[in-house]
């Protein structure tokens, strides 16, 4: 402990007020794997100087709650540690005991540096602010607005930790706090919900609509529709409460529901090759990924069809699945035995792992089941500011490789639902549809992907992608 609560004098003088400092409290922090950030206050309009003004520092940050950075999207992504992610200190403290002694896990708190830079100190502004307000001809100056006497006001008068202690909760709250909740579900009336209060007094009830045939729930916060999956909760009585805390705060921040158009008329005269009834298959992987804290979205075809007519394409006998590459099951696709759980088994591998040439192909064990095939592709980050995945075509000797590249997109995900079961999407789905199938997406037949590039023939030698 260094500072005003250090016990000896030579730590308490370790800084004095009005003198610089920062070389020592960069070598201090540095000396440690972790530092602590947090906020006296906890506003969405605040983020704390021990955060932003030591983001140089080798040191990974550890701030309150994630909902507060990703709703101010200053800081760069994956970059700190949020104590909200966990249950308890004992949890968090297991985590940052892991995280130490894992080299490369540490290290991905970092990778964001081989993508941005800090440009500007947050003082710069200070300064253009006050100089501002003492030029007589600054608009800002004459301006009608009102500005606080005191600017301090404007991030220490809100709400403060203890503002979010257990009981505190509203139901608005819960899109900020969601693993603090259990959950009703059946459309439970006010009576219901005070009955459960009384069996869990310091979670918030919500009533969820769930209705038969539907592996998700649906819940409204300021008219605002979110999905989640029923494989997510343990049930109890009539009461869901998460599986994975940590795990179901990462589902609700990527629970907003996006809606399908409806707008291309079914394909008269020809045979669907997958019925609606298939997608418990690929329902089944999900879970099986969610059961791995990764979360898969639908791609390509699979994603063309759901955005445009709220259904599978007639003419595709597959489905398509992206996952990131730095959260791609690994583990789940060689583990037969958990793959069998769901009836599910690998039926090809393509390309090599870390090379940016991988495809995994899975369908079912049942000798009854229709003949389909889940397409598994890793979506990885390019270093010129795109995503990419590659595809293989044709088999053995004949198999061919290609490229596919994408617009860089945030890693921001909403939820679809899709006869009746639940997957996550592309909060702007337009971007992969576009690239894939052109600005007349909404309007063909012929599915030919219009972003692959043919890159050469896949054979026993080493592919190696470029910017990989």
């Amino acid at each position: 402990m260094r500072g005003g609560c250090a016990e000896n004098q030579a730590d308490r003088d370790f800084c004095v007020r009005g003198k610089p400092c920062i070389d020592k409290i960069r070598e201090a922090i540095e000396g440690h794997f972790f530092y602590s950030a947090i906020e006296n206050s906890d506003c969405y309009g605040y983020i704390t100087e021990k955060t932003y003004d030591r983001i140089e520092f080798n040191s990974i940050p550890i701030v309150m709650r994630r909902d507060i950075y990703e709703k101010n999207p200053s800081m760069p992504p994956s970059s700190q540690i949020f104590v909200d992610d966990f249950e308890s200190s004992e949890e968090m403290a297991v985590f940052l005991r892991s995280l130490q002694s894992n080299k490369t896990a540490y290290m991905s708190y970092f990778k964001y540096r081989e993508r941005y830079g800090v440009d500007e100190k947050f003082n710069v502004y200070w300064d253009a602010l006050c100089a501002q307000l003492n030029d007589p001809n600054s608009t800002l100056r004459n301006s009608k607005k009102t500005i606080p006497g005191d600017v301090s006001e404007t991030y220490m008068k809100c709400l403060t930790p203890h503002s979010f202690e257990k009981g505190n909760y509203t139901p608005e709250n819960f899109a900020n706090a969601p693993h603090h909740f259990v959950v009703a579900v059946a459309n439970a009336k006010p009576e219901d919900l005070i009955k459960y209060k009384a069996s869990y007094p310091y979670r918030e009830i919500l009533s969820y609509r769930l209705k038969p045939g539907r592996d998700f729930f649906e819940v409204f916060i300021n008219e605002t529709a979110h999905l989640m999956p029923i494989s997510a909760y343990k049930k109890e009585g009539d009461v869901f409460y998460p599986v994975d805390a940590t795990f179901h705060n990462r589902l609700w921040r990527n629970s907003k529901k996006l809606e399908c158009l409806m707008g291309h008329p079914d394909m008269k005269g020809v045979e669907p090759k997958l019925l609606p009834k298939d997608l418990e298959w690929l329902a089944a992987f999900r879970d099986l990924c969610f059961e791995k804290a990764v979360i898969p979205f639908l791609a390509k075809r699979t994603l063309l069809g759901w955005r445009r007519q709220c259904a599978l394409l007639p003419a595709a006998g597959g489905f398509d699945l992206n996952v990131f590459d730095e959260e791609f099951p690994d583990a789940l696709i060689a583990d037969e035995a958990k793959l069998a759980t769901r009836r599910l088994r690998v039926e090809h591998t393509f390309g090599k792992r870390r090379s940016g040439t991988y495809e995994v192909h899975l369908t079912s064990m049942e000798p009854a089941a229709r003949p389909f095939e889940i397409l598994l592709n890793p979506m990885y980050n390019g270093n010129d500011g795109y995503n990419f995945e590659t595809m293989i075509t044709g088999e053995g000797d004949d198999a061919v490789l290609w490229d596919l590249e994408y617009p860089w997109f945030v890693k921001n995900f909403c939820t679809a639902a899709l006869h009746g079961h639940i997957f996550h999407v592309p909060c702007d789905p337009y971007q992969l549809i576009l690239a894939n199938y052109g600005p007349n997406w909404d309007d063909i037949d012929d599915y030919k992907l219009k972003n692959a590039r043919k890159l050469g023939p896949l054979n026993d030698r080493k592919w190696q992608r470029p910017n990989v």
